[in-house]
C-alpha cells in the first residue's frame, strides 16, 4: 500500500508520475512477431515428410534437407525473403516472377547414404520424391483446381562444414511449429545435384515410375474446392528459451 501526505505538492507529484506512467504503459508498441510471415505461408502450403526403414527425419542430416527443400519451394513461390527459414541463401532465379501455390506437398526419403560432395568432403547423399498432387494450380478464369504434376526426384549432398556447431540449441520435441525457429542451416553446406542412376531399383527411379502415391492423378478431372493444406509432419521442434 502506497501512503501518501495530505499535502499539495506531493499530491501535486504523484499524480503527475500516475499520469506519466499509465500514459508510457498505453503508448507500449508489441515487438512485430518475426515469425509472422512463416506463420501466414505455412496457413496455404505445408510439407509432409515420410521416410522408409529406419531413416530419421529429425537427424541433424535430414533436419537441413528439410529445411533447404521447404524453403527453396516458399522462396520460388513466393519470392520473399522472410517466407524462408533462418540461414537459406540459395535464391535462385531472383528475378523470375513468384508462382503462388496452395495446398500441401508430400515428400518421401529412399535414398540416405555415406557419400563425398563435389569438393572431395565426407557427406551425405540425401534423395527426396516429391509428390505434388496435394498441390494443384487454381485457374483464374474457371475458379478450378486442377493437378498439373505428380513426381519430382531430387538429390543433394549434405555436408557439415564446422564440427563445432552445435546440431540446434535445446528444443521442445512435444510442441512444434510448421517451421523452425533456429539456424539450421548453420556449420553445414548443401549441394543439389542430378543423380542419374538408372537401375530399376535407383531411388529416382522408384520416384518417377513405382512411387508410393497416384503418379496419374493428374488425370483427374478439375474441382472448384480448394485444396486441403495438412498439418506439417513431422514439423519443427520448439526451442526453449533461456
Amino acid at each position: 500500500m502506497i501512503h501518501v501526505r495530505h499535502n499539495t505538492g506531493a499530491r501535486a507529484t504523484v499524480v503527475a508520475a500516475l499520469i506519466v506512467a499509465v500514459a508510457t504503459g498505453c503508448g507500449t508498441t508489441p515487438e512485430p512477431d518475426p515469425y509472422a510471415t512463416l506463420g501466414g505461408d505455412a496457413a496455404v502450403a505445408s510439407y509432409r515428410w515420410f521416410a522408409e526403414g529406419d531413416i530419421d527425419l529429425e537427424s541433424p542430416e535430414m533436419q537441413v534437407v528439410r529445411a533447404y527443400v521447404e524453403s527453396l519451394d516458399a522462396w520460388l513461390r513466393t519470392k520473399d525473403k522472410d517466407a524462408v527459414y533462418t540461414g537459406f541463401d540459395d535464391f535462385i532465379d531472383p528475378d523470375s516472377d513468384p508462382a503462388p501455390q496452395r495446398g500441401t506437398v508430400n515428400l518421401h526419403v529412399f535414398d540416405v547414404e555415406p557419400d563425398t560432395d563435389f569438393e572431395g568432403r565426407p557427406s551425405t547423399r540425401v534423395g527426396v520424391c516429391f509428390d505434388y498432387s496435394g498441390r494443384p494450380e487454381e485457374n483464374s478464369d474457371t475458379g478450378e483446381w486442377r493437378i498439373r504434376r505428380t513426381a519430382y526426384y531430387d538429390s543433394m549432398y549434405v555436408t557439415r562444414t564446422d564440427p563445432a556447431t552445435p546440431n540446434s540449441p535445446a528444443i521442445d520435441p512435444q510442441h512444434r511449429l510448421p517451421y523452425p525457429t533456429w539456424n539450421v542451416f548453420d556449420g553445414w553446406d548443401v549441394q543439389r545435384f542430378n543423380d542419374m542412376r538408372t537401375d530399376p531399383e535407383s531411388p529416382r527411379t522408384r520416384c518417377l515410375n513405382d512411387p508410393p502415391f497416384d503418379l496419374r492423378a493428374y488425370r483427374n478431372p478439375p474441382v472448384r474446392i480448394p485444396p486441403v493444406v495438412e498439418p506439417a509432419g513431422p514439423g519443427w521442434p520448439t526451442v526453449i528459451d533461456g
